[in-house]
């Protein structure tokens, strides 16, 4: 607690962010009074003025960084720590009264600098604080009580290339962090998706890896309310990228008087066994008895609601069908918005009652013929009402296009979802050309969002018929219609384009049929190019890939 001025210098050495800083302001004043003492000659009329800023500008840097400096210094000293905590604020009405100051008399410029720095010194003590004064940064990324070969290792949080601040969790109590790492180095690294969740202790800075033996992707941990259980998604294997991203919980009393296990998977338990879908955006009930998440479903992606309590270890019903939705969703597994609401609905926020009732679900929806708003949707009925509308006046300006979704046949007898949008003002009588848009990926689904690079509704508004199937090698339709693609790239896939374009050529409205797309989509124009027997008037590919030796290396 005692801070000596020489403990000043080694926060200096320690935190060169800090010292940039310092260089920063003093750089920025400089500059400042090079230009304005240039305007000063240029423009004489301003003289006085210019004069006076730059003046007051050159004084003001080193008051500032000394301020920054001594401020804590001072306090510490006097007893004051407490002042130190509201150094934003005093610095804040420091500047404040020094604008109040020349809206009533003529302000000397060494006053104006001195004030000012005092004042933006006070403002950026809080900042200085964050560089060290009040204890040194801790990498708690390093180490790993099972690996401690680790302890001088960088690691990254969040995982690349999707992670965000989801994949880190502090523990109601504040005593523990969940976070998800891939601790591995080099080639290692490389090759693998073994990113796995650690628990460290914010006391002792010890750390331990709770999906040891774990091989695939796990991600996402989420402490319950209550800080008695744990979630995290999880794939089971190891570098593969498009695996079942399932929902796992752990039991922390468990884990804790267990700390000292190399194995705590005894004390999880998965609550998707039998949900043949995948786990996005989890997010704990106030009663820590339910968990609610977003899942696309037949190229939807819906609320969905598990019972943490639930019977596990069921299979699933009908994994290998596609088609109709299916008539149970899993033991304690609810849907909550409707197949019928061609919406995608993103992450909840949760609002509920003093005594912990969930009253609404707060998240955005988005589909093709509009961005992202908010919405409130009711947990019970799925029923939403939306809280925005700041696209609502710009849409109503243009004419829209018409959505339907269709299932048709595939060339080994199983269901194909399609979406057909259909130009604004669509006649039957009439022809239209076509556009099939071929999907990258591989892996990934065509659902029900909105991008203003590939821009669904833009094509069809332009007068054409836009046909967008989910082939095999999509996500949203079980695992065994994902994994299909896999090693079949000039398989069933493309026969599944062709299977789209040749049901919509048998209506009388279509015409000329393109095909395009981009990435994998891009290098299956390629293919489509050999194999379509004129089906096609003509083939657009946008970075396709052209490569796949490279590819394989890179990705």
């Amino acid at each position: 607690d005692d801070i000596k001025f020489s403990d000043i210098l080694v926060v200096v050495k320690k935190n060169r962010p800090f010292v940039a800083l310092c260089i920063h302001g003093v750089c920025i004043c400089l500059m400042q009074y090079a230009a304005q003492t240039l305007g000063m000659y240029m423009y004489s009329a301003v003289y006085h003025d210019v004069t006076y800023q730059s003046i007051a500008s050159a004084l003001s840097s080193p008051f500032m960084i000394g301020s920054m400096i001594l401020v804590p210094f001072i306090c510490k000293k006097l007893g004051l720590e407490k002042l130190i905590r509201y150094s934003l604020l005093i610095g804040g009405a420091i500047c404040a009264a020094l604008f109040g100051m020349h809206m009533v008399m003529e302000v000397h410029p060494l006053v104006h600098g001195v004030i000012l720095g005092i004042g933006t010194g006070f403002a950026m003590v809080s900042i200085q604080m964050q560089w060290g004064l009040v204890g040194e940064a801790t990498d708690l990324l390093a180490g790993d009580t099972a690996n401690p070969e680790s302890e001088d290792r960088l690691f990254e949080l969040p995982t690349l290339p999707f992670g965000g601040l989801e994949q880190l969790s502090w523990s109601p109590d504040g005593k523990y962090i969940a976070y998800s790492c891939r601790k591995l180095a080099g080639r290692d690294y490389a090759f693998s998706t073994n990113t796995d969740i650690y628990l460290y202790n914010v006391e002792t800075g010890a750390t331990q890896n709770l999906t040891a033996g774990m091989m695939g992707y796990d991600t996402a941990p989420l402490f319950s309310p209550d800080g008695k259980q744990l979630a995290f998604l999880s794939m089971e294997r190891n570098g593969y990228e498009a695996d079942k991203r399932r929902l796992f919980v752990a039991d922390m009393d468990k884990v804790l008087a267990n700390l000292g296990s190399k194995d705590f998977r005894p004390f999880m338990k998965e609550l998707t066994t039998d949900y043949k879908y995948n786990v996005d955006g989890i997010a704990w009930a106030p009663k820590s008895d339910k968990i609610y998440f977003n899942s696309c479903v037949n190229a939807l992606t819906a609320l969905f609601v598990v019972d943490v309590n639930k019977v596990v270890g069921l299979p699933i019903d009908g994994n290998e069908t596609t088609g109709s939705l299916p008539v149970s969703y899993g033991n304690g597994i609810r849907r909550i918005t409707s197949s019928e609401a061609l919406f995608d609905f993103g992450g909840v926020s949760i609002v509920a009652d003093e005594i912990g009732e969930v009253k609404k679900l707060i998240t955005t929806n988005t589909c093709m013929m509009r961005p992202a708003e908010i919405v409130a949707v009711d947990p019970m009925t799925g029923e939403y009402k939306e809280l925005t509308a700041e696209n609502k006046a710009t849409l109503e300006k243009l004419d829209q296009p018409l959505v339907e979704q269709r299932w048709m046949t595939t060339v080994d007898g199983k269901k194909l979802h399609t979406w057909i949008l259909y130009p604004p003002h669509f006649d039957k009588t009439k022809k239209y050309p076509a556009i099939l848009m071929c999907l990258g990926g591989p892996q990934g689904t065509i659902s029900q969002g909105f991008s203003t690079r590939w821009n669904y509704r833009l094509m069809a508004s332009q007068g054409y018929i836009v046909i967008l199937p989910n082939r095999r090698g999509t996500t949203a339709f079980g695992q065994p219609w994902c994994e299909q693609i896999s090693g079949d790239y000039i398989g069933l896939n493309m026969q599944d384009y062709l299977t789209a374009v040749d049901n919509m050529k048998k209506e009388p409205y279509v015409g000329k049929v393109a095909a395009t797309g981009a990435s994998y989509g891009g290098w299956s124009v390629y293919y489509l190019a050999g194999i379509h027997q004129n089906r096609f008037s003509a083939l657009i590919a946008h970075a396709g890939i052209f490569n796949q030796e490279h590819m394989y290396m890179m990705t």
